[in-house]
């Protein structure tokens, strides 16, 4: 998988500026900029022997202050596996609305539920995963705001291991997981992907229903803190603090975990998952030579049934740094490359934009 990362992420860089265009409206209305990003995806992992699909990035301003992204997606395997992934994140004014629409069949991990899982506990399994999100938003004023989110999503098991955790009845039964969320916002951020100055701070709640059409009925929640210091001209102090929390009989693809390019860099996303998880990070980053920029980072996170239960002596580490490539100047997007290590572990991240 490391190669798929590597070949996408190359073909953004290196297609981005070819492909920045400006569409002129004759009219009176002022033209707005869009930046048209054509990827070729190519690729080869043991799991799923070789990869190749396409994705198309469109950069386009309809608010002064932020630009507007859409993202789609789409990837097939020589196993026959596949996802199709489409992600409008879109700004107008006051209102910005962000949804998720997806079709998955790939291959992923599960390592039991708890902070000690082991290595020995590993296991990989293949789901169909058709899933939908809309989050609609609305400032109501400079930085605060309120939003709703409606999420629905349907999990079918086609593969697992012979007689290991998910060889049961239960876990091959099919999810629906559907149900409404609430969020609220304080964003005083002066750039939403390299961030500079400011803060954001969000959280949301939601629960899944029978009443929905969900097959179970749970809670779940998050918070996100993140703060943002400007120490000497281009050298910033990142850091961020993060929950989430369930409650309620949700499926094991739902519980709160810990890991991936964005949340405690060096575990593999799901490594650990329970009822409730936490991480902090905080992040130096600093200016290189021309649009080629540093970063140092380090964190800790866990996962517990209960949150009396959480201990220090328990948590993980990570620690790491890399470098960022502002492929997109005037926007800050970033290409970001990162090296981290955890505990008996590291990881290569090749990733868009800061963690966080």
């Amino acid at each position: 998988m490391m190669i798929l990362r590597f070949l996408f992420f190359l073909s953004i860089a290196t297609s981005c500026l070819a492909a920045d265009s400006t569409f002129v409206n004759t009219t009176a209305v002022p033209a707005k900029k869009f930046s048209i990003i054509p990827v070729p995806i190519i690729g080869y992992a043991p799991e799923t022997r070789w990869i190749w699909g396409a994705a198309t990035g469109i950069f386009a301003r309809f608010d002064t202050t932020r630009p507007s992204t859409i993202l789609a997606l789409t990837t097939y395997s020589q196993n026959d596996q596949f996802r199709l992934y489409l992600n409008p994140d879109l700004y107008f004014g006051p209102w910005h609305t962000v949804s998720e629409l997806e079709m998955r069949r790939w291959p992923d991990s599960y390592w039991g539920i708890g902070n000690h899982t082991s290595e020995r506990d590993h296991e990989t399994y293949t789901a169909r995963d058709l899933s939908a999100s809309v989050n609609v938003q609305k400032k109501l004023g400079t930085a605060i705001g309120v939003g709703i989110q409606y999420n629905i999503e349907s999990i079918t098991m086609l593969h697992v291991e012979s007689a290991r955790q998910l060889d049961n009845p239960a876990s091959r039964h099919r999810k629906i997981n559907s149900g409404p969320g609430v969020i609220a916002f304080y964003d005083t951020r002066d750039n939403i992907y390299s961030p500079g100055r400011g803060a954001y701070c969000s959280v949301y709640a939601g629960a899944s229903n029978r009443a929905f059409g969900s097959n179970s009925n749970y809670r779940s929640g998050n918070a996100d803190l993140r703060g943002y210091w400007s120490l000497h001209g281009s050298h910033i102090l990142a850091a961020q603090a993060w929950g989430a929390f369930a409650g309620g009989d949700p499926p094991f693809t739902e519980l709160p975990a810990i890991g991936n390019e964005y949340r405690l860099r060096a575990y593999p996303w799901g490594r650990f998952r329970d009822m409730n998880a936490v991480t902090a990070q905080i992040e130096y980053r600093f200016p290189i030579y021309w649009q080629i920029r540093g970063g140092l980072f380090a964190g800790a996170g866990d996962v517990s049934d209960k949150i009396s239960h959480f201990s220090r002596p328990n948590f993980k580490h990570s620690l790491g740094g890399g470098l960022r490539w502002m492929i997109l100047p005037k926007d800050k997007v970033c290409l970001r490359f990162d090296k981290a290590w955890g505990q008996r572990m590291d990881a290569v991240y090749l990733a868009l934009n800061e963690a966080f």
